[in-house]
């Protein structure tokens, strides 16, 4: 299966046309599946690559949100935080970030 990549503009109701070659690919099916995200969607006429195609996505943002975590646990561990308790972080987190918001609006 190639891959292809291209740019759409939404129209003022939110909606796309799909290209020639895609539309022609299609012509046999009556019904397409269309299958999205937050990220991606994938329009296919054939709901076996939706659901693989769709599948992978979904391992990739898995992926990214358990980096994510890992990421925030280190943070955590360097800031020498650990014996606190999550609520105690979001605390000190927003604190910490209401701080800078009156700082930037002070300059």
């Amino acid at each position: 299966m190639s891959v292809t990549v291209i740019e759409k503009q939404l129209d003022e109701k939110h909606r796309i046309t799909v290209p020639a070659d895609f539309a022609a690919s299609v012509k046999d099916h009556k019904v397409i599946m269309v299958s999205y995200g937050d990220q991606a969607v994938i329009i296919t006429g054939d709901k076996r690559v939706a659901d693989e195609l769709s599948g992978s996505l979904a391992r990739g943002e898995l992926k990214r949100k358990l980096k994510a975590l890992e990421d925030w646990e280190r943070m955590v561990k360097k800031a020498g935080l650990t014996k606190m308790t999550s609520r105690q972080v979001d605390r000190a987190m927003a604190r910490v970030l209401r701080q800078q918001t009156n700082l930037d609006d002070s300059s």
